[in-house]
């Protein structure tokens, strides 16, 4: 436990007067979970009557709030607070419902395979994970200004939770500017320096320098964890034939999407060592594979990840997919014509991967 997270509420408004002048502190400790460097407190802003978030720390959080305005997805830091006496203060926007932690999302979620729209929802928020440490490592020949997180982990990534049913796409989240927030950047680090603070869990194994490959590494397990709602080991991860295991027992319900997620999770592991492999390079990987292609295309493979059975035949996938097609094309009526328009859109699917073939040449398999 650090020395912020056992003060008081006197003993805080005691070291700070200009926050006992202006904030309340609410409840009787610090909220979310632990930090090692330091404690964040609840507080009302008497003077605007809104709600804030407060962090005290004895650590110096100059460098920390530095951090925090490279990257367009992290809390907004207001004011900056320092006590003579070693101890430092900063007041931030908290974040209440809708936004949530991913830790707290993977704990309640009830986890079931063939959940396709999880899967989806899961590669939206993970892209927006991407382009905030896409800011945070700086351009490819930026001199200055590139830091790593150090410390990512599901219970240090908030995201939106007010999700979004839109037409005509099986995505739903807000833009990625908009849906994630990255916290505690208290062991942030320019790039190239030693790290001195992480957790275990998420850390590559044998790397003590702070390059981008050392939070993108970070971000596969909190992938894989959010998937799956159990982080992997770091032995699980060296072999890639258990991983895609852990991944199969939660299923997407599609070959296509879970092979996607199987070798996302793997590239971004392997960052820890590759150094070509850059957040942004990542992004566009699953641009190419995923959010750019054809949106009825992905639609498709939600009906078909829903549907009762692996496999069947063109008719009968025909019949599962007629609803979804029908309505993102307009068609108000039935006829033969369009089930052969159908028919051939399987074929297409069946050609280009979407859907492979089964047991028999008659059967497509779907999941």
């Amino acid at each position: 436990m650090n020395a912020a997270s056992l003060l008081t509420k006197d003993q805080i408004y005691s070291f700070f007067p200009l926050i006992k002048e202006r904030y309340i502190l609410e409840g009787d400790k610090a909220i979310g979970e632990e930090s090692g460097f330091g404690a964040v407190w609840r507080a009302k802003d008497r003077w605007i009557d809104s709600i804030v978030a407060i962090k005290i720390s004895n650590i110096n959080l100059a460098d920390e709030i530095k951090i925090c305005r490279e990257a367009a997805e992290t809390v907004r830091v207001f004011d900056v607070y320092r006590s003579p006496n070693g101890w430092h203060a900063y007041t931030m926007e908290h974040l209440d419902y809708p936004w949530k932690t991913l830790s707290s999302h993977i704990k309640t979620r009830r986890y079931k395979k063939n959940n396709i729209q999880h899967y989806f929802d899961s590669f939206e928020i993970i892209r927006g994970v991407l382009h905030g440490l896409s800011k945070l490592h700086g351009k490819p020949y930026q001199r200055g200004g590139k830091y790593i997180h150090a410390d990512i982990k599901p219970s240090n990534i908030f995201f939106y939770t007010k999700v979004k049913k839109r037409p005509h796409t099986v995505f739903r989240m807000p833009e990625a500017t908009e849906i994630i927030k990255i916290i505690d950047l208290g062991v942030g680090v320019e790039k190239g320096k030693s790290i001195i603070g992480y957790t275990p869990l998420y850390r590559p194994p044998g790397v003590d320098t702070a390059e981008p490959g050392y939070d993108l590494y970070a971000t596969a397990i909190s992938f894989i964890e959010l998937l799956t709602g159990k982080a992997p080991s770091h032995d699980l991860l060296k072999h890639k034939s258990r991983l895609k295991k852990l991944l199969n027992s939660h299923s997407s319900g599609s070959i296509y999407i879970d092979e996607i997620a199987l070798n996302f999770a793997t590239k971004c592991k392997n960052s820890a060592t590759q150094k070509a492999t850059t957040a942004t390079s990542l992004i566009n990987q699953l641009d190419k594979e995923l959010f750019n292609l054809e949106p009825l295309k992905l639609i498709c493979l939600k009906a078909l990840a829903s549907a009762p059975f692996s496999e069947g035949t063109k008719s009968e996938l025909t019949e599962i997919l007629y609803p979804a097609i029908s309505k993102y094309w307009g068609w108000k009526r039935t006829s033969s014509k369009r089930r052969d328009l159908i028919g051939d859109y399987i074929s297409a699917l069946r050609d280009e991967g979407f859907i492979q073939t089964g047991s028999s040449k008659r059967m497509y398999k779907t999941k």
